[in-house]
């Protein structure tokens, strides 16, 4: 099984790659623009130019969209592989548990073919994405040809000069980015968005394809199906449920709904469809304990009209910051554009912590462990919570002059989960690290982390500091160019490698708790 929270962040690297790419095509199509010479005897001599120019153009393209591609390809077979890996070992658990309790006769071994499904899940994905590349690379070229063909008439017919004629085209470009469409409906997207789905539904497909080859291997009758506030309506209805699930031709033994007609899964408006979130995993009369409650349809609703709102935020933050980079390339005036970008962040910024219960939590709700991997238990992390109820102790030798973060910290903590801090002094043996506190009989640390890369680092000291007696690491993000899922999947690494018992780690950034991850070391 994979969680919605996992299949709603598995493509945030890819996305900005393609991001990047579109920025540095726009960028070097601002510069061109400024430097080409609009004034030519003949609109013959014009278009001679224009091919030439046109031309090397193109081959700039296709160089970066060679780069993109490569460094894509590589990513699809990394989150493909993981992901399919993740699922499979998920469900492989709960079959070892139905086995030890005499549910099952035994379990299959099925390597070999969730190898095949990996690799035919990459070759397909990627398939795809170099048939996207394709398109991709006409589209830009027109973008610039229509841009240097409008500077070209508009200086000819006397309208503007070279100058003013070629920040109109510029700021028409930035405007305007560069689109593909590749739907039935011929809607025009950029990159970013056609590779998120692209991916997206790539990997769930694989990662699906997998658990069903290997559900059916264990001679499996039961699944239980994610659920996530903030759903699409149409998949509201049947997320969160027990179903039965029978191969064509075999005859129900259950009461449960069919799982096939319930959630139209194998369709592209069904479970594991385009874009979707669900998965599902075996579920055992008897053993199982059911992982999803009903959840409150008004809450659903209210939950996806603020994610849409949002990723509108996101994407006119997106919209602006690509006009700015492409004036700014241009030597043109960008003030308007900056100021727009600051603006969109502040409403974005507004939401989130106007609504920090929705836009904050994750709701993928699971309460599924296993082991070496991390769980998601920031909600019932804050449920347990105790606001202001207990205190902080201090020993005679704290230092608290060099200690100031730790104490700012300590407060942070009281005030928002309560509990006894005590704050611990330095070791004065040569070489040994003490860890930062001991809350409620547990050894804590506080890391403070600047980019993505020193989460390894952190978090391997952090272990050793808390080693003892294991009750988490504190991570303390310091800078706004920390994202997330990336974060969180290197935490994920070092704890699997490294971890020795069962702990939690904690990640914040100012005084807003971003994520609460429980590992169980089994």
């Amino acid at each position: 099984m994979l969680s919605p929270q996992e299949l709603g962040h598995l493509t945030d690297d890819i996305e900005k790659i393609w991001q990047e790419l579109e920025d540095e095509l726009l960028a070097d199509m601002a510069q061109r623009i400024v430097k080409n010479d609009y004034a030519f005897p003949s609109t013959a001599a014009w278009n001679k130019r224009k091919l030439e120019e046109i031309g090397v153009q193109y081959d700039y393209i296709v160089r970066q969209l060679s780069r993109t591609l490569k460094l894509s390809e590589n990513q699809v077979k990394r989150i493909i592989g993981e992901s399919v890996h993740t699922a499979v070992d998920t469900d492989n658990l709960i079959f070892k548990a139905a086995a030890e309790a005499g549910l099952l006769e035994s379990v299959a071994d099925t390597s070999e073919l969730i190898s095949k499904f990996i690799a035919d899940g990459v070759k397909s994905t990627n398939g795809e994405l170099r048939n996207f590349a394709r398109t991709y690379a006409a589209d830009a070229s027109r973008a610039y040809e229509h841009a240097i063909d409008q500077a070209y008439l508009q200086v000819t017919n006397g309208f503007y000069t070279a100058q003013q004629a070629s920040q109109t085209a510029i700021e028409q470009l930035a405007r305007q980015g560069i689109t593909s469409a590749i739907t039935p409906s011929g809607r025009r997207e950029h990159a970013d968005v056609i590779v998120r789905r692209a991916v997206r539904t790539g990997t769930n497909q694989s990662a699906l394809k997998a658990q069903e080859a290997n559900f059916f291997a264990m001679e499996a009758q039961l699944v239980e199906v994610t659920d996530h506030y903030g759903a699409r309506p149409s998949h509201a209805e049947w997320q969160g449920k027990v179903y039965e699930w029978t191969k064509p031709g075999q005859q129900k033994k259950t009461s449960y709904p069919d799982f096939i007609s319930s959630t139209g899964y194998g369709t592209g408006a069904g479970l594991g469809g385009w874009n979707c979130r669900h998965s599902f995993y075996p579920f055992f009369e008897g053993l199982s304990e059911r992982a999803y409650e009903p959840l409150n349809t008004q809450e659903t609703d209210r939950v996806y009209e603020l994610e849409q709102e949002q990723r509108y935020n996101e994407r006119m933050i997106r919209e602006w910051t690509r006009r700015q980079k492409t004036l700014e390339a241009g030597c043109y005036d960008a003030n308007k554009e900056r100021e727009k970008v600051k603006e969109w962040k502040k409403r974005n910024d507004s939401l989130i912590k106007a609504n920090p219960d929705v836009l904050k939590k994750n709701y993928a709700n699971s309460k599924v462990a296993f082991a070496k991997r991390g769980k998601t238990v920031l909600e019932e992390f804050l449920e347990a919570a105790t606001p202001k109820k207990g205190n902080i102790f201090f020993p005679d030798d704290y230092n608290r002059s060099i200690h100031k973060s730790e104490i700012k910290v300590a407060e942070w903590l009281l005030e928002n989960f309560g509990g006894d801090i005590r704050l611990l002094s330095e070791s004065k043996k040569q070489g040994v690290k003490t860890p930062d506190y001991d809350w409620d009989g547990k050894f804590w640390d506080l890391k403070e982390i600047s980019t993505n890369a020193a989460a390894d680092s952190a978090i391997r000291k952090g272990l050793k500091q808390i080693s003892s007696n294991p009750g988490g690491i504190i991570l303390d993000l310091k800078s706004e160019d920390i994202e997330l899922p990336d974060l969180l999947h290197r935490v994920n690494d070092r704890i699997k490698r490294s971890a020795k018992g069962t702990l939690h780690v904690l990640v914040k950034k100012d005084d807003v708790l971003l994520e609460v991850i429980q590992y169980i070391k089994k």
